[in-house]
């Protein structure tokens, strides 16, 4: 047994310790340190970008995703089953005097469980270094994040001010209506100007639709003579049931031998891409390549999580092992010039590769879902208040990479939303220095037009008084009320609304 001081607390283990900068690294595959803290709030972290990050009551029960069809798009699924206060990478118990206690990983495939008296990590895979520390609750994390850019490295990157089409027109996306948003949004102050998924022929089949007969090249030409970066969503490591691109051969395998359903969405069923296999690889590096060669220098990756998925591999690698080697693939494939922002993307494997990382749910124009929440219990769902909630618990990845918490509102067309719901997340862009709407200027009045522009062009002091406490230009901006912390609670007066069906995503 060794045991080691940590300022105010000595934690015990049977692993090896050594000291480091902020903390000490536990040198073994699994890591337990027994604490005097007993049982007061647990950092749980989730697997990708959807997953709820929170602080949980550890007397009471965890949350989980009550409904098994939906686990595997909502969280890591091979905790769905677990019983006690689980997470992914990292975990913290936290402390008197705003202390905490925290276990993070060193590497990919890893848990982190809590109970009163113990912090357990665990590695799924290739054996992994733990760092542990304990101190105030913002350094340790600061130190962990130190700790993780020495190991994985960052290529952090400023995504500049985005437009992306997905929040008004969704699917319905055509040439005619592209070059409509894009002359509507001149002299608003964009850098990027990014079309969302609808452009393709279809899922898996990365070729233009009918809609844009110009083609894809066209449409970026148009985007970047018009002075905007070009961006292009991609689900690189999917392929839907109707694409052309059904080949088993490059898909995870079930234990039957049958190509692994990674989802269902787009009305059907959706293969998980084996990145491990040399036609899977194939696959995505054309796919990539095809959207650089046509000039998109901004790519949004999403759904890419399907290559962690558990299942048979040609490869003899761990989930997120595979992912990691799926996205090497990417960023070789198109260099280092183009922008890689990934979506449900599992968040520590894509350290070091992606510039930016989406930190929460899709944003809704409404609140609250009622009906994930209490038939579900699914905080991963399109919202404006799950969004915030898990976003504000990710803070801590800033000097890895860019944090994305998807886009703000400023309109009040086609939204159900109150002007403090609107006002959270405008705030939540600016203290996550991301700046993206998807707001056409035709759906905007005067006064949110001229709210719009004078957000674009801020360049706001921002000043952090607690965990989520702000000021922005001395004004004081509390997220508290938003989260998810704790008993996962309604908003008192901030019901949670629900009257606008997402077009197609059920995440």
């Amino acid at each position: 047994m060794n045991t080691i001081d940590l300022g105010d607390i000595s934690i015990s283990t049977d692993a090896a310790l050594a000291r480091t900068t902020g903390g000490v690294i536990v040198d073994a595959k699994d890591a337990v340190l027994r604490h005097p803290l007993g049982s007061t709030t647990f950092y749980r972290h989730g697997w990708h970008s959807w997953a709820l990050a929170h602080w949980a009551v550890m007397d009471d029960e965890p949350t989980v995703v009550r409904d098994p069809a939906r686990r595997a798009l909502s969280d890591d699924p091979l905790l769905a089953e677990h019983p006690g206060h689980v997470g992914n990478y990292v975990g913290a118990i936290s402390g008197p005097h705003g202390n905490a206690l925290l276990l993070g990983a060193l590497g990919f495939d890893t848990i982190v469980e809590a109970t009163a008296g113990t912090l357990r990590g665990t590695s799924r895979g290739e054996p992994s270094r733990w760092f542990a520390a304990y101190g105030p609750e913002e350094v340790v994390f600061a130190d962990y994040a130190k700790a993780l850019e020495k190991e994985l490295g960052s290529v952090r990157g400023d995504p500049g001010r985005v437009w992306c089409s997905w929040y008004s027109f969704y699917q319905d996306i055509t040439e005619a209506s592209t070059h409509e948003a894009l002359s509507g949004v001149e002299g608003f102050g964009f850098d990027v100007f990014q079309l969302d998924d609808g452009w393709q022929v279809e899922i898996g089949t990365w070729e233009q639709g009918p809609d844009f007969p110009s083609g894809m090249a066209a449409m970026a030409t148009a985007i970047s003579e018009a002075g905007y970066r070009p961006g292009l969503w991609i689900a690189p490591f999917i392929v839907h049931e109707r694409s052309e691109n059904v080949l088993p051969e490059i898909f995870v395998q079930d234990a039957d031998g049958h190509p692994k359903i990674a989802g269902y969405n787009w009305g059907g069923p959706y293969y998980a891409v084996d990145v491990t296999s040399d036609g899977g690889r194939r696959h995505v590096a054309d796919t990539v390549q095809r959207a650089v060669d046509w000039g998109y220098t901004y790519l949004k990756l999403d759904f890419i999580f399907a290559a962690a998925i558990p299942g048979v591999r040609v490869g003899d690698l761990t989930g997120d092992a595979a992912y990691r080697h799926g996205i090497e693939l990417i960023r070789q494939t198109v260099g280092d010039d183009v922008y890689l922002l990934g979506c449900g993307s599992p968040i520590l494997p894509s350290i070091g590769i992606f510039n930016g990382i989406r930190v929460g749910p899709d944003v809704a124009p409404y609140w609250e879902n009622d009906l994930n929440r209490h038939l579900h219990q699914d905080y991963s769902s399109p919202a404006l208040r799950y969004a915030i909630s898990t976003s504000l618990n990710r803070l801590w990845l800033k000097p890895l990479v860019a944090v994305d918490p998807d886009v703000a509102y400023f309109r009040t067309r086609f939204a159900i939303l109150k002007d403090s719901h609107r006002q959270l997340m405008a705030d939540l862009c600016q203290v996550c220095e991301s700046l993206a709407t998807s707001d056409p200027p035709w759906w905007l009045n005067a006064a949110e037009t001229d709210q719009l522009k004078a957000w674009l062009a801020a360049q706001p002091i921002i000043e952090r008084q607690d965990r989520y406490r702000f000021t922005i230009d001395g004004r004081p901006v509390d997220f508290e009320p938003a989260t998810l912390d704790g008993p996962i609670r309604s908003e008192p007066g901030q019901g949670a609304e629900l009257a606008l069906p997402i077009p197609h995503i059920d995440r």
